[in-house]
């Protein structure tokens, strides 16, 4: 297999491919034919990323995704990000280079729920799984405040696996209550809060479909550390891209071998990734005059 195949021509092959002989054949003679020739252009798109950034986590890194996945809004997030600190004195984290850090540190045989918002929408691409029952997304359904309880749910059907669930901090004040569930009915679970003061998927909703006329979408929001402590659990606030990785193992240690729910609140910035869905919205359609501004 040749690597030097840059995207645009892998994407020649495996879309050409199948209009060489349009109208002479069906279609399935078609796909028989090239399929093989598709998969190779798939792994040269993988083979050129994992070449030019060394490693696949680099190819989705925040400098690339500058570029490849972020508009202007996004941008003028991540540069008003770098003259703000924490409450606690440290830095807003990237939220993709934060979702790498926790693959690098996921344990063997983890069990995963993701919660809807934007950085849960991003997270899925940072996932690997080697056994079923093991991944726990709320789909098309929006379930705001899902993870928690379902990992806890999980957690109790399978007590000798690592359960971690993932929420941004909307979705998290839906459910954090069930923590004291949690510690009450010692159900030991590890919950991972990106905690950027947002409604992360609404405002990129509004970005995309309401010419950024932002409404309802900013967070101020208490430690959730912090409010964990008080329900009984253990809290940790990261806002060091360092301390992620350890911080995370620490609160996996605690669930498997001290039966402690623990809540790590990682301080992120305000960018916002791709949508879930492209399709949920349309941009609406104006009829009067008097309206044609409002895009």
């Amino acid at each position: 297999m040749k690597n030097e195949k840059t995207n645009d021509d892998a994407a020649k092959v495996a879309v050409g491919a199948f209009k060489k002989d349009e109208g002479k054949a069906p279609i399935y003679q078609g796909f028989i034919q090239y399929f093989p020739r598709a998969i190779e252009a798939v792994a040269n798109i993988s083979k050129f990323g994992y070449d030019k950034y060394g490693t696949w986590g680099g190819w989705l890194g925040v400098d690339d995704g500058l570029n490849r996945y972020m508009d202007a809004k996004c941008r003028h997030m991540i540069d008003e990000a770098k003259g703000e600190r924490t409450p606690t004195g440290g830095t807003y984290l990237h939220p993709r280079q934060v979702l790498r850090e926790l693959e690098k540190a996921m344990p063997k045989r983890v069990m995963v729920s993701t919660d809807i918002g934007n950085i849960n929408a991003v997270a899925n691409s940072y996932l690997r799984f080697d056994e079923p029952r093991s991944f726990f997304a709320p789909m098309s359904f929006g379930n705001c405040g899902y993870s928690l309880p379902t990992m806890i749910g999980a957690k109790a059907a399978a007590m000798d696996r690592p359960a971690v669930a993932y929420a941004g901090d909307g979705a998290w004040g839906m459910s954090m209550s069930e923590l004291m569930t949690a510690v009450r009915h010692d159900i030991p679970v590890t919950a991972v809060v990106f905690h950027n003061r947002q409604w992360g998927a609404e405002k990129k909703n509004q970005v995309d479909f309401y010419n950024r006329r932002f409404v309802a979408g900013e967070l101020e929001s208490e430690s959730f550390a912090g409010i964990a402590i008080a329900m009984g659990a253990e809290g940790i606030v990261v806002d060091k891209l360092e301390d992620v990785g350890p911080a995370f193992k620490r609160a996996i240690d605690m669930q498997m071998n001290e039966g402690k729910t623990c809540v790590i609140e990682i301080m992120c910035t305000r960018e916002l990734g791709d949508p879930f869905r492209r399709d949920a919205l349309a941009k609406p359609v104006r009829f009067l005059d008097k309206y044609k501004d409002y895009v």
